[in-house]
């Protein structure tokens, strides 16, 4: 349900609060913050720092509640997260000022941080200090680069995962945001997009995706008797590991197999194999081992006018046996049934009658398959660094034509090359992903 469709003044199941750091961060907090509540315009705030000049003045915002912070020389981290870091430390006590003045209020805040840079990657850690220190719940947007990305930012993203990836268990949530998937998704339905016009509709996804659930566990009617509530979203933000978000739009007419299936035994309808088709691709990432999903749950959100024909015995035996097959592990997975009404869409998005599904995973593991492509791309960078000659002229034989005293010569000076031997830790095993 995108933002522009509701026509009334909507509440929020928790209102949150936007920590953006470096260029990545500081643009999906940004975004996240310029959401709307239907007529309920910026419910939340953000506070978005940055070391790097040129890239805070390029993240446009509307919320007039979003401040920005300037922290350093505004020449940026260059993308070094020991300098990243090193700054944030630098402004520590001022950052945690300006947390407790434009945060302080929220009842839960999203560090947002690109993963790659210097700036957002370096500052991460400390960042969740700083929400331990003020006792604020808090969990992670945190975005992994694109393939072509080269080694540094490779191998950025890969150090700054392998500490979260150790104390997963002591953290909040986690929102994996892959910049791969989105990209290629976005270019293949756009082929003449530039990368602002991409930039700008992945930030916005992003903010869907957070924003989405935030509404309709606050705000809708609950059809049947179980309901999927801001304290079950609770839960949720409350599970460590990765969330993991999966997103249906059908109609109301694309649902009349229901009908025939009422008589059918162990039938999976199509729909239910189109929304489990979503649940593998995932909204933001994809990739993951669903057996270690800690919990789930389901939201249907339909028409009142359809209701009553659509939320019937069939579908919600369907999508249970859907939510046991994905995740046979989870220790809860309700599936909620919702209903809007004429005032809360636009009359040309009412007149459609859209149904929408809403998947929600907590508790995941990293990506595997994907985190392991970035330690193999390590890995290949790393190892042609190591076995590449550092000596140009290691097969060049001179024909000595006269003879001089060594001391005189340069070939005492120049004759041998030391190899440069890497003293960089091996992280990546460290992982526990290979």
């Amino acid at each position: 349900m995108s933002k522009e469709q509701i026509n009334m003044k909507m509440e929020l199941s928790y209102k949150y609060g936007f920590l953006g750091l470096g260029l990545g961060g500081t643009s999906i907090a940004a975004a996240c913050a310029d959401s709307t509540a239907g007529t309920n315009e910026y419910p939340y705030t953000a506070l978005l720092i940055n070391t790097n000049k040129v890239d805070l003045d390029k993240v446009q915002t509307v919320n007039p509640k979003t401040f920005k912070k300037l922290i350093g020389d505004g020449k940026g981290a260059g993308r070094d997260i020991s300098i990243g870091e090193s700054i944030f430390v630098q402004h520590k006590n001022e950052v945690q000022m300006l947390m407790e003045k434009h945060l302080g209020d929220a009842e839960f805040i999203w560090i947002a941080a690109g993963l790659g840079g210097g700036s957002g990657t370096g500052s991460v850690i400390q960042a969740i200090g700083l929400c331990l220190q003020m006792k604020k719940r808090f969990g992670l947007i945190l975005t992994i680069p694109r393939a072509n990305e080269r080694s540094t930012v490779n191998s950025n993203a890969l150090k700054r995962l392998n500490k979260i990836y150790a104390a997963m268990d002591q953290l909040g949530p986690i929102i994996v945001v892959d910049n791969e998937k989105l990209f290629n998704e976005y270019m293949a339905e756009n082929p003449k997009a530039s990368l602002e016009e991409y930039l700008a509709y992945s930030n916005e996804f992003v903010a869907n995706a957070i924003h989405d659930k935030n509404i309709i566990t606050a705000n809708f009617g609950v059809y049947g008797s179980t309901n999927f509530d801001s304290s079950e979203l609770g839960k949720m933000l409350m599970t460590p590991g990765v969330l993991h978000f999966a997103r249906l739009e059908l109609t109301a007419e694309d649902l009349t197999e229901l009908d025939n299936l009422a008589t059918m035994q162990d039938q999976k309808a199509k729909f239910i194999e189109q929304l489990e088709q979503q649940i593998n691709k995932g909204v933001l990432a994809n990739g993951f081992d669903f057996k270690k999903t800690k919990r789930a749950a389901l939201s249907v959100l339909a028409h009142e006018s359809d209701a009553k024909k659509l939320y019937s015995g069939t579908m919600a035996k369907q999508l249970e046996k859907l939510l046991v097959d994905v995740a046979p592990h989870a220790t809860e997975s309700p599936v909620s049934f919702h209903t809007y009404t004429e005032q809360q869409f636009e009359k040309q998005q009412i007149s459609k009658h859209p149904v929408y599904f809403y998947v929600i995973l907590a508790g995941l593991d990293l990506p595997a398959e994907r985190i392991k492509k970035m330690i193999d791309t390590n890995k290949a960078a790393t190892a042609d660094l190591q076995t590449s000659s550092s000596n140009l002229f290691e097969n060049y034989v001179e024909t000595s034509i006269t003879s001089q005293p060594q001391s005189l010569t340069l070939d005492a000076i120049f004759e041998s090359t030391e190899k440069i031997e890497s003293t960089e830790n091996d992280l990546f095993e460290k992982l526990g992903l290979v």
